[in-house]
């Protein structure tokens, strides 16, 4: 592997600081800053400094000196490793031009320098002259050719720890233990299955803050008139807030909180705030459904809480409340326009070409915040993945029908009952509906999606839109199956997130990575941003149709179990059935399903009579 050892042999001299390569520019930079440093401590940062480096290049030329005497090896398979190799043998090589021709990267560094730290920037360049920098370097190569020479003797010093009583592996070692005991102390104290532990201390650190805050009286009261319709919604507010308090089933809960998320969106418009507004709606009607596909493999109702743990639970919510009440008193209790906000209005137009602000923010100014939560959503899809096969996803509850008294059953024998329990017949509205409103949707979001730029809408509106009009074509559907979305997630995911980046690169054709740039073409403004915008859309959507796919997709029906029993009596009964005796309940009738999440197979019923009369 003579390119390999080639490869190798040039990455360790770089790392050691060996001209003509991009390593000793580098060691140069770093010693005129220390020897130029300002504190009196010039010389004992240079010569830490330097002894550090003179064991860097001692260890680099074993390195060479191991793999141009050592035996030659072979490495099988070595299809796997050619990946590896390239990139290699790619660093090697970067290391061996940009030496030479390290100016081509000055203007990049000193931006960089410029938009960090300030300050005057020291050029980047192989040969600045005879200066400090360069004897310190030559008397660092010459030190660390010596220890490279005399290794034999450096061996026996080290071996047998003669010269340091213990290893830098031993250290290594013992920090990281150390670390790792400390962070299981810290985890132990709020280590549970339950959510609720894990949320008890951030939330009463918010409360101690929150009241903290009021005492000291450092709340600015906002001024102004009181609005009518500010304080109906208000109202609706802590209406919707109590019924999630005092909701004894899970869906019930879900549809109280659904009306807080609805009353915020309105409260949003009647603000003016268009695109937060509808951000918000779309939110909400996609959690809904996510939240149901969830819901529907839980137990209905929650789990009964003691007297004191709902007494402390009722405190710290009311206290960490307060706290977020506070909170957002203090950041917008003032009138007047912020700095920042003032920059963006005025600016925006000039800098970017957008109307729209708010989509400006997010694409043009604040582009890179934007690719790191593209990013984590499309860890969020794995994540999801990740979780689904794991472990077996349990199925979903079905509802049983009731034997209803007074019910009369007509000529074929079922009851009015079970046609209201076809859930393809009372979804047939939903399934009018989608003719119409999966393709206008479709539509709808990627026009929000082009104009995003200079009215209200954007990428992440737009997928929201799409996402909903695959949600509706799910619960429109026959089946579980037939609705499940059958676009590859993942790849959608990914490709939002390629899109952006190859469109952060083409930012440095104006000096910086994702900065836009615009023109017009045939007299239609056009941007970058919308390209980002793209990508935006794609992981947007990627993430929304993995929940879908997912979490709405029928899982396997177990061979031996046919039916649902939810009665704990019921399952008691069941499980006392001599032996040799089977259950002959009458012909399965369609099951209650929550949206069609599983209507294909029905379930056995067993009529609600006592053991004795079931005996």
């Amino acid at each position: 592997m003579p390119w390999t050892t080639a490869a190798a042999a040039l990455a360790a001299a770089s790392m050691a600081g060996a001209p003509p390569l991009i390593g000793f520019v580098s060691k140069e930079q770093l010693l005129e800053t220390v020897i130029d440093a300002p504190s009196g401590s010039a010389w004992l940062m240079t010569l830490v400094l330097a002894a550090g480096a003179v064991l860097t290049v001692a260890y680099s030329a074993r390195l060479v000196i191991g793999l141009v005497t050592g035996a030659p090896g072979e490495v099988a398979p070595l299809a796997g490793t050619r990946p590896m190799t390239a990139m290699v043998h790619l660093t090697a090589l970067a290391g061996l031009v940009l030496g030479p021709g390290v100016v081509l990267v000055d203007p990049w560094v000193r931006d960089a320098q410029q938009a960090t730290v300030g300050g005057a920037h020291y050029p980047l360049a192989l040969w600045h002259g005879v200066n400090a920098p360069l004897v310190v370097s030559l008397v660092v190569l010459a030190l660390g050719g010596v220890l490279a020479w005399q290794r034999a003797r450096v061996d026996r010093l080290i071996e047998g720890r003669s010269l340091l009583p213990w290893t830098g592996v031993g250290v290594v070692a013992r920090v990281q233990g150390a670390t790792v005991a400390a962070g299981r102390g810290v985890g132990a104290l709020s280590r549970s299955d339950a959510p609720a532990a894990y949320l008890a201390v951030p939330l009463t650190v918010l409360a101690g803050l929150g009241v903290a805050a009021l005492l000291t009286g450092a709340v600015p009261v906002p001024g102004g008139d009181v609005v009518v319709l500010d304080v109906a919604l208000m109202l609706l507010i802590a209406f919707g807030t109590a019924a999630v308090i005092r909701a004894r089933s899970r869906l019930g809960a879900v549809v109280a909180a659904g009306v807080v998320g609805f009353t915020v969106g309105v409260f949003f418009l009647s603000l003016g705030a268009v695109d937060v507004a509808l951000t918000q709606l779309l939110v909400e009607i996609l959690t809904v459904v996510v939240l149901v596909f969830v819901l529907a493999r839980l137990p209905r109702g929650f789990r009964a809480a003691s007297l004191p743990r709902r007494r402390g639970a009722g405190v710290v919510a009311v206290l960490a409340g307060v706290a977020a009440t506070l909170a957002t008193l203090a950041f917008t209790g003032r009138r007047p326009l912020s700095p920042a906000g003032e920059y963006y209005i005025t600016t925006t137009q000039q800098e970017t070409g957008a109307d729209n602000v708010v989509n400006s923010i997010l694409v043009d100014f604040r582009a890179l915040d934007t690719l790191g939560e593209l990013v984590v959503l499309a860890v969020a899809a794995l994540s999801i993945l990740a979780l689904v096969r794991a472990r077996p996803v349990a199925r979903p509850r079905t509802v049983s029908q009731p034997v209803r008294a007074g019910v009369v059953p007509d000529s074929r024998g079922e009851t009015a009952w079970d046609d209201l329990a076809e859930p393809g017949a009372n979804a047939l509205f939903i399934a009018v509906l989608a003719r119409v409103g999966i393709p206008v949707m479709l539509l709808g979001s990627v026009y929000l999606l082009l104009r995003g730029h200079n009215a209200p809408g954007g990428g992440f509106i737009g997928a929201l839109v799409g996402a909903s009009a695959f949600a509706l074509a799910y619960l429109a559907a026959p089946s579980d199956e037939q609705g499940r979305p059958r676009l590859p997630y993942l790849r959608v995911a990914g490709a939002g997130i390629v899109v952006a980046v190859l469109t952060g690169f083409l930012g440095f054709l104006d000096g910086s990575f994702l900065r836009p740039l615009d023109g017009y073409v045939l007299g239609i403004h056009v941007t970058t941003a919308l390209i980002f915008d793209v990508g935006v859309y794609l992981g947007v959507l990627g993430v929304i149709l993995a929940a879908l796919g997912l979490l709405g997709a029928p899982p396997d029906t177990p061979d031996d179990y046919d039916g649902v029993i939810e009665d704990d009596d019921l399952r008691a009964f069941a499980e006392d059935v001599p032996e040799g005796r089977h259950l002959r309940p009458r012909p399965p009738a369609p099951p209650i399903s929550i949206g069609p999440l599983h209507p294909a197979r029905a379930p056995r019923r067993i009529p609600r009579r006592t053991k004795e009369a079931q005996r």
